[in-house]
């Protein structure tokens, strides 16, 4: 006869923090479109694939991904800390075709050769998407 157990489920311990963008946006205006914007905007954490588990079920795409450089980028996992990455893409800017923003009074430029080292693709093919390139003329 089976038994019965006293916890009937696992419950995720939710912990409340008093993360404020006080200290994160110094200029008061742009604080306040933060808030604005928020309420709007929902970042949601980060997918991954678990290429393994489709690897000893039998799968064959996981050897596509590794032959187009993708197996990196679609395995990426780590901790994703949403409000920060909320405020990264409210200070967003591009200059000079780099991404720049400021989290927490830290400057971050993110160039070609950073973006692609860390996703880990190369960089190949014809730029398509912009005018004038070999495609799009």
């Amino acid at each position: 006869m089976a038994s019965s157990s006293s916890r009937r489920g696992k419950k995720a311990a939710h912990l409340l923090r008093n993360a404020s963008p006080n200290g994160w946006i110094s200029d008061d205006e742009e604080r306040y479109k933060f808030g604005c914007y928020s309420k709007l905007f929902k970042v949601v954490p980060h997918k991954f694939l678990d290429v393994e588990l489709f690897r000893r079920e039998g799968f064959i795409f996981q050897e596509w991904l590794v032959d187009v450089g993708l197996l990196k980028f679609v395995e990426m996992t780590g901790n994703c800390y949403l409000d920060l990455v909320q405020v990264f893409y409210h200070n967003l800017k591009v200059v000079d075709g780099d991404i720049c923003s400021r989290v927490k009074g830290v400057d971050i430029k993110i160039d070609d050769e950073i973006w692609l080292s860390l996703i880990g693709l190369k960089e190949e093919g014809f730029m398509s998407h912009e005018r004038n390139s070999e495609l799009n003329q």
